[in-house]
This record gives structure tokens, sequence and C-alpha cells, in this order.
């Protein structure tokens, strides 16, 4: 029996019994070459600890991490295309990702410097971040819109300083288009703060399923013989498409 492969259902290669590139999984699965090497680079985008080998993961878990491949995808080629940062600030790119929530979506974004680091200035529709390449740093500087009590844009210098009620934050050296970067950070700003409080907060519901519980649950059906093969595919693609 030929066995497809789990991320992208290509039928695999069966030479004298034994699958050619293939990485077997946990749970009798098998991984193409292809996918295990984007199933890999996830692993190393998030900073996961790994052997190199995706043994101990069962289908569905690399299923999810494929999905988070695609997302990633779409995220650096937004930043690199649209917004033209630099290819320089790829680590800075991998950490903002990482840190970025799944609702969450880009309103503009600069190369800039913020405490002598050059990084890259993030203003999404709900925070305002920053984060340098600089391996020292793990955690972006995050700033809510609703704590912001006004920005400037001094010209001379490309520099936007944002002033909450405890702090100043300058970003310097603005690179894109700092006039318009400034204007879409306040309308925001406008937009957070006209937003009724359940609106601009709503609440996270811990017990929501995630994709992966999802995907497993639709395994299990598939593996109990209530679903086939196809109805499993066609489940799987309607999930990913809503990511």
């Amino acid at each position: 029996m030929m066995e497809n492969c789990i991320g992208c259902l290509i039928p695999l290669q069966n030479v004298a019994g034994f699958f050619s590139t293939t990485e077997e999984l946990s749970n009798n699965t098998f991984l193409c070459n292809s996918c295990g090497v984007k199933a890999h680079d996830v692993l190393n985008i998030m900073n996961i600890p790994h052997t190199g080998l995706l043994q101990k993961y069962s289908s569905f878990q690399v299923q999810e991490l494929l999905a988070k491949g695609i997302l990633f995808e779409k995220f650096h080629y937004q930043l690199v295309e649209k917004y033209y940062i630099l290819l320089s600030q790829n680590s800075a790119i991998k950490k903002l990702f990482n840190a970025f929530w799944d609702d969450e979506s880009i309103v503009h974004a600069s190369n800039a410097g913020y405490n002598n680091n050059f990084g890259i200035l993030l203003a999404t529709d709900r925070r305002l971040m920053f984060m340098g390449a600089d391996a020292k740093i793990n955690l972006p500087e995050i700033i809510d819109y609703n704590e912001i009590i006004s920005i400037d844009l001094i010209e001379s210098m490309n520099e936007i300083k944002v002033a909450t009620s405890e702090n100043t934050f300058s970003f310097s050296d603005v690179l894109s288009e700092p006039e318009k970067c400034l204007a879409k950070i306040e309308r925001q700003i406008d937009f957070i703060k006209d937003k009724k409080p359940t609106e601009a907060h709503p609440i996270q519901n811990n017990n929501e399923p995630s994709l992966f519980d999802i995907l497993e649950r639709l395994g299990g059906f598939r593996q109990n013989g209530l679903i086939t093969d196809e109805e499993f595919t066609g489940q799987k693609k309607k999930i990913l498409e809503r990511l």
C-alpha cells in the first residue's frame, strides 16, 4: 500500500518496500522530504530545540507546524515586499512573528532605531511594537495604544516620539514613509480609543479549541473509521483556509 505524505498529501514513492526521502512520525505516518524541511524550518523560526528528526512528533503536530510556516511566509513577505524591511533584520522578523497574535494584523512597518538598537517598528491593529535584531533582546518593546497620550514626528531626524503617562519612546531614523507611519498610528490610536472597552479588548476564551485540537479530533475520527480520507482532507483544507 502506497502511503501519502501527511503534509502535502502526495503519494510517496515505494522502492523495494521502503519509502524514499521520507521521515516517519510518532504515529506511523510519513512526511516527504520537502514537507520535512519546511517543518524543521518552522521549529528553527520558533526557536524550539530539536534533534533534527521529527520522529517524536505526531502527524497532527507536524500539520500545525506546516500551517504556522504558511503564516510566517505571508508575514515575512508582507514586511519585506510591502514595507521594505531589510533582509538583515530576519532575526527581528522571526521574533516579531513569535510575539504576533493569531488575530492581529499589520497596519504599518518600518526599519527604525530605538535605544541604540536598529530594528523594526511595527504598528498593528492592537499595539505598537519594536524589535531589534540583537540576539540579546528576547522580547519586543510593546506599547498599548490605550496608554499613548501623544505622538509626534520630528521631520528633520525622521524621528517618531511616543509618550505614555510613564515613558517617552523615541524611534529614530524611521525609513519607510515616516509621515504615513505617524498618520496610520494616529488613526489606529483614535480607532482603539473610540471603541467600547468590550470591543477593544475581547475576552480570550482559553477553552476554545486550537487548530491543533481540531485536526487531532478529525484525525481520530478518520482512524476510527468515522470519516473517510477524502472527508478528512476536505475538512483539513477548510481549516487551513481560515488562517
